[in-house]
């Protein structure tokens, strides 16, 4: 818990500076969605909020650019990272 408590924050940090750059170190290639996030990082909002099982990322935005970016980043995550989570598009 500990571990994504730091972490996400910092990332929430970096995202909202348009700075994608460790996605892409992790996976060793350029992560989907994320040159179109850089363009419009400022129609973006990235806010950590802890849970009782470590913590997430609320990302937000009214550009359809930027929701198709981050829907695109957000499928490659899940599937390189095998998360189990669903690929399909819902609001919480």
């Amino acid at each position: 818990l500990d571990a994504i408590r730091a972490h996400l924050p910092h990332i929430v940090v970096m995202f909202g500076e348009g700075n994608f750059d460790a996605p892409m170190m992790v996976h060793g290639t350029q992560v989907p969605g994320t040159p179109e996030m850089k363009k419009v990082k400022d129609t973006i909002t990235w806010k950590y909020e802890e849970t009782a099982n470590g913590g997430r990322v609320n990302i937000a935005t009214a550009n359809a650019d930027a929701l198709k970016a981050i829907h695109a980043f957000l499928r490659y995550q899940i599937t390189d990272h095998k998360t189990g989570d669903p690929l399909d598009i819902t609001k919480r």
